[in-house]
């Protein structure tokens, strides 16, 4: 694809037979410009992965696609995900509709109409489908997090470690795609059987108890969520500096590459420094762009969750992570009971069986998500290792973050996308291909600059 005279390094073939394509969803993944490394190494396994999860599913038919790259493609260096073949969701799915798909990934956006080929419509998919939903209302103790947690940790264990070999780091590297494969494959399936229970419980709040914001209520605040961890334990160092005059100090001087250094030599941060420390070798592997190798995460950027202690140490105690969990319960329970008095029996049934689902399967997304960003940001290390290596007496050991590469990759590759004019497009822009045009791009939403 042509972009203002210059081709992107890693631009995909769009699909002529499935031409519309959205940022939404997946624009959060990949916020910015998908690095060349990231999609030559692991774009494959994206595109393979997600077709295999969602045939396991019923999704899938075969002959569905007509190009190496489909569900998900580079256009422009900006990640894109294909409308047009989610929509089938609308047609395979037994008592949804194109409409509802539409409305459900794109919100209120005016999308181009669904046009129907031959081959849309297949029986053998709606009824693996009905019984994979049904399968995925009745898990209350889902396996598959516990075997990716098994996957992500062994892959972690062959980390070569930081001196070692390039061809070692390189060996590493390049060995990571079937793991990928495998783990974001896993991903794509619990987020899938997440959003189907998701879908049942608003499906019903909807259409039959004609209250659409009542899923809100039944679905916020579940407990359980393993991101909701990190967020506490930030909170519990907030607390501990607004309680020490000393370290107080040294935040209110701004929040900088210099503050961590400083906070280790502060004799009266000890003790924040030792939870910091820990708190860095349990979560060191988030960070922004995550799911991007040439980012650069928390343990290598410790300054990054120091700006979040520092927003949090004056924070008051109804800001809490849990705060208003009592009450957020409480809510729950009356949205459950309302919508039970507006149901029918057959429908309340269904809504007895998949609310618990749809909490378990949310619990479950956040957790396979973060199986696979633990193992992917272990390839990062030996990338980051290789490319960036540290100055003498700096280290990239998750207990400590004092290393910081010379230069980051995606800044860099930034820079060379703003050379080439291509543009950040709107968070829930379109892009269409419109045939016979080619590779011709029409954004049905104009992105920003």
């Amino acid at each position: 694809m042509i972009v203002n005279g210059a081709e992107w390094l890693v631009d995909d073939k769009l699909s002529a037979r499935w031409p519309l394509y959205t940022r939404g969803n997946v624009g959060e993944v990949f916020p910015d410009v998908v690095t060349p490394l990231n999609w030559t190494l692991l774009g494959g396994a994206v595109e393979s992965s997600w077709r295999d999860a969602w045939q396991e599913f019923g999704i899938v038919a075969p002959n569905d696609f007509d190009a190496e790259r489909v569900i998900v493609c580079i256009a422009g260096g900006y990640c894109y995900l294909n409308m047009s073949y989610i929509r089938l969701l609308g047609v395979r799915v037994p008592g949804s509709s194109v409409k509802a798909v539409d409305k459900q990934f794109l919100g209120e956006v005016d999308a181009p109409p669904y046009t129907e080929y031959p081959g849309d419509r297949n029986f053998f998919c709606s009824l693996k489908l009905v019984w994979q939903t049904e399968k995925t209302l009745r898990a209350r103790h889902p396996q598959i997090v516990e075997d990716m947690r098994r996957r992500s940790a062994q892959w972690v264990a062959r980390y070569p470690g930081d001196d070692a070999s390039d061809e070692a780091l390189l060996d590493y590297v390049f060995t990571y795609p079937p793991e990928h494969h495998y783990l974001f494959g896993r991903h794509v399936l619990v987020t899938f059987k997440a959003t189907v229970a998701s879908g049942v419980i608003a499906g019903l709040c909807a259409l039959k108890v004609k209250d659409p914001g009542l899923t809100l209520d039944l679905l916020s605040g579940v407990e359980g969520v393993e991101s909701a961890e990190p967020a506490r334990l930030l909170w519990s160092l907030g607390r501990m500096v607004g309680s020490s005059p000393e370290m107080m100090r040294i935040f209110d001087q701004g929040v900088d590459a210099r503050t961590w250094p400083m906070l280790t030599r502060t004799p009266e941060a000890a003790e924040f420094v030792s939870a910091f420390a820990d708190f860095l070798a349990r979560y060191g592997y988030r960070g922004p762009n995550e799911w991007e190798l040439g980012s650069i995460p928390w343990r290598m950027q410790p300054e990054t969750p120091l700006r979040t202690i520092d927003r949090l140490r004056r924070s008051g105690e109804a800001g809490a992570p849990g705060a208003d969990a009592d009450a957020q319960r409480l809510s729950r329970r009356q949205a459950a009971r309302y919508a039970r008095r507006k149901l029918g029996i057959v429908d309340r049934l269904r809504f007895n069986k998949a609310l618990p689902a749809a909490k378990v399967w949310q619990a479950t997304r956040e957790s396979s998500k973060s199986a696979v960003i633990r193992a992917l940001d272990s390839t990062r290390r030996a990338v980051l290792r290789g490319a960036c290596p540290p100055t003498p007496g700096t280290s990239i050991s998750s207990s400590s973050a004092t290393m910081r590469p010379s230069a980051q990759p995606d800044r860099r590759l930034r820079r060379s996308a703003s050379a080439i004019g291509v543009r950040r497009p709107a968070a829930m822009s379109l892009v269409m291909l419109l045939p016979p045009t080619g590779m011709t791009l029409v954004w049905a939403m104009p992105p920003s600059t």
